[in-house]
């Protein structure tokens, strides 16, 4: 550009002394843009068009630089048994999956995973249709169920399952295979199996959980079916492991963290995709297993030759770098009182008269059983199925109160029924009830109507389950006539009228001695003899029922007595002989009726004291039968990988408590010799002696493991120790009667959790 004079103007020179313009910027001279003046060159349609497509194609050949996400859909499968006694609940299973199914948008970009709600795992589920309805690009199948091995190879135990041997209790995890197989063979799938929480489970026949080995058996088969996967809790020999804290077992716990942020991202492309989430969870789950159980817990995938970096690589879960989910802690158990009480009405039923163990023993098991499942729902935050366990525990109580009851309309009635049949006597103000007796046998006849309408007022039956207060009277007053040297038998029979029951059966003891002063040789107002007939009629009724007299008490005292009814008839003869001679009016005849009562009455002593040990030996078997099987399973467990106890321990304990076993059902045998024996009119008594032996050494060597169990419970209410969760799960196994112990230990435990 020129300027006035042929000077071109520049920028350097431009506002100088020789400046055309002064106060100017220089660089606004410059003129105007070389490039805008310059010559334009047109480019036809043709070759615009052509720059324009090749334009397009780079553009989409960039984008093939971007990762491009597939769609991952979970379905998920659960069993949890909360309400199903005969196998262990599965709450962490279901915490698992319903913690996955739970995760909010913020957590989990559900444009890139779908999960769905678990559905309950039955033996009517259609896993073919179930399974069929899905064909995402990626497809995880969860199963959260406990599992087993037997010669037909692994099988999940679905929730509604019982112990019978029955194909439907058992679903194979080979038909899983046959129906995943026929999915599309362009469809990736993952099997997700966490089934081995349980080191045994003895209902199933299951002595040792060989899940996992039973899967690698598969691994020709899982092989065969392209683009599948399958992962496996844990390796062979080992067991999947519960985090008390987060109420899910720890490879639940690590699939919920790494599936939300806590996996790494190895390829370094910015996400996360679900090879290397599962990488992830099997670091986590080693590193916990490791530090926290001092054991191994090695996640199995199959087959061995599998590639889930490259099956997986296109299935993208999250974002690198995002936050772990943070899973809630386990509530705490707020308050323990209705579980002291129901434990309390469980031990009133074990010390009642009519004990259950003896009288009900499965419908017992059964209770005791639920009773623990109730705490074991308490104790994992799970109040809903808690308390329908807790009426299902109602339910089972009533049936036992009324399994053990019996009527008491009986033709042949006497005192010893009511205390056969479980009735509170009293005990405690019998004797009150004997000092009101002896008075009424001498006090003024004008008084015993005022005596006995007080009696009555004050001593109201108010239960079912108590003597009738006039019954009890009856006892006493005869019992304190066999006492008095010659009682007045005018008196007597006067009580004994006055106290009868309208429309009840009067006790037989009182209307023997009722017809005998009917009968009797008259002019005779004082009769010595009374107070031994009194003596011996009694204890015939008494020894009939197994007792001694109506204050000793032996719970089921009848099922001995069976086995001395021929001694019992023997006695009987002798006393009904004598009784009818007793009515001679010869002195020398009821004489000799005299000595044979005192025959008849030691004869019955003997009958009791025999009847005494057989039904102690019963009720001692029936008792062992009922509790060796909690205690059983707790000296298993601590001999099981997943309890710290020491071996030596386990050792001194397996000891006795296989011994106990041997003792017992050698026990077994012979009561069940000596019942046949009887029925067949043989000599039994060799059979019952060894099941007396038999069953008192079955019960000293079980007295070693019962205190055994009570000084692991009390270090654990006292004291902090090494796997202290799982010695409680376990301590807890068995349904001891110290109430307060084992409210100790769930107090100190399960309501402080251990971060």
């Amino acid at each position: 550009m020129s300027a006035k004079g042929g000077n071109r103007i520049r920028w350097r020179s431009a506002g100088g002394e020789k400046s055309p313009v002064s106060g100017v910027v220089r660089w606004t001279f410059l003129g105007a843009n070389p490039v805008a003046n310059a010559p334009r060159v047109h480019l036809g349609p043709l070759a615009s068009l052509a720059l324009w497509l090749i334009g397009i194609c780079l553009l989409c050949w960039m984008t093939t630089w971007i990762h491009r996400p597939r769609h991952v859909r979970m379905i998920q499968f659960v069993a949890g048994y909360q309400t199903n006694l005969a196998v262990p609940h599965n709450v962490p299973g279901v915490k698992a999956a319903e913690t996955l199914s739970l995760l909010d948008e913020g957590i989990i970009n559900k444009s890139m995973v779908e999960i769905l709600a678990p559905a309950t795992l039955r033996k009517e589920t259609d896993l073919a249709k179930s399974i069929s309805e899905n064909t995402s690009p990626f497809l995880v199948i969860n199963f959260f169920a406990h599992g087993g091995f037997d010669e037909q190879g692994p099988f999940l135990i679905p929730d509604d399952a019982d112990t019978r041997w029955d194909p439907e209790n058992r679903v194979r995890v080979s038909k899983i295979l046959d129906i995943v197989a026929k999915q599309p063979e362009w469809q990736v799938k993952v099997l997700v199996f966490d089934a081995e929480q349980f080191d045994f489970l003895l209902p199933f026949g299951i002595i040792e959980n060989r899940f996992s080995q039973g899967l690698r058996k598969l691994e020709p088969a899982i092989a065969k079916i392209p683009n599948l996967i399958v992962v496996n809790s844990c390796g062979l020999r080992q067991n999947s492991w519960i985090i008390h804290d987060t109420g899910m077992s720890n490879f639940g716990t690590q699939l919920v963290r790494c599936l939300t942020g806590s996996a790494s991202d190895l390829n370094l492309d910015g996400q996360v995709n679900l090879a290397e989430a599962l990488s992830g969870v099997s670091k986590e789950v080693a590193a916990w297993s490791m530090i926290n159980r001092n054991a191994e817990q090695t996640v199995m995938v199959l087959p061995s030759t599998a590639n889930p970096a490259h099956l997986l690589s296109d299935a993208l879960v999250h974002q690198a770098g995002m936050s772990p989910f943070n899973l809630p802690a386990v509530g705490k158990l707020e308050s323990t009182l209705e579980l002291r009480d129901v434990w309390s009405s469980h031990r009133e039923l074990y010390k009642s008269n009519l004990r259950p163990d003896q009288l009900c023993p499965e419908l017992w098991s059964v209770y005791q059983r639920a009773l623990m499942r109730y705490e074991e729902l308490l104790r994992a935050d799970d109040p809903v199925n808690a308390r329908a366990m807790r009426e299902i525990h109602r339910q089972l109580e009533s049936r036992i109160r009324n399994s053990v009851q019996f009527s008491l309309d009986s033709f042949t009635n006497n005192f010893g029924l009511g205390l056969l049949a479980g009735m509170e006597s009293d005990e405690a103000g019998y004797p009150g009830v004997l000092k009101l007796a002896a008075e009424l046998l001498t006090i003024p006849e004008g008084e015993l109507s005022g005596r006995i309408s007080r009696f009555a007022a004050v001593s109201a039956q108010g239960s079912a389950n108590r003597l009738p207060p006039r019954i009890l009277l009856q006892q006493a007053i005869l019992e304190e006539a066999a006492k008095s040297p010659d009682p007045n038998p005018d008196r007597l029979a006067l009580l004994i009228g006055s106290l009868r029951m309208p429309g009840r059966q009067q006790p037989i003891e009182a209307q023997g001695v009722v017809t005998y002063l009917r009968d009797r040789a008259a002019g005779r107002s004082k009769d010595s003899s009374i107070p031994r007939l009194i003596h011996a009629r009694m204890k015939a009724e008494f020894a009939s029922c197994g007792m001694a007299d109506g204050q000793t008490r032996v719970p089921s005292a009848n099922r001995g007595v069976i086995f001395k009814q021929r001694e019992l008839m023997d006695a009987d003869a002798i006393r009904l002989s004598a009784q009818d001679r007793m009515l001679s009016s010869e002195d020398e005849t009821r004489t000799q009726a005299l000595r044979d009562l005192a025959r008849a009455s030691a004869a019955y002593d003997r009958v009791v004291a025999e009847s005494s040990r057989i039904s102690g030996a019963l009720n001692t078997h029936n008792q062992l039968m009922s509790e060796m099987p909690f205690y059983t399973e707790w000296v298993l467990k601590l001999g099981s990988p997943v309890n710290p106890t020491g071996d030596d321990v386990v050792d001194a304990l397996m000891k006795p408590m296989t011994s106990a076993w041997d003792s017992l059902h050698l026990a077994d045998a012979a009561k069940d010799e000596a019942v046949s024996r009887l029925f067949s009119g043989q000599d039994y008594r060799e059979a019952i002696e060894r099941l007396i032996t038999l069953t008192g050494k079955a019960g000293a060597e079980f007295e070693e493991v019962r205190r055994a169990h009570a000084n692991q419970m009390a270090s654990l209410a006292e004291s902090d120790i090494y796997g202290e969760d799982l010695l409680m799960d376990d301590v807890l196994r068995v349904p001891v009667q110290d109430v307060d112990a084992r409210m100790r230990v769930i107090e100190t435990r399960a309501m402080s959790k251990l971060s």
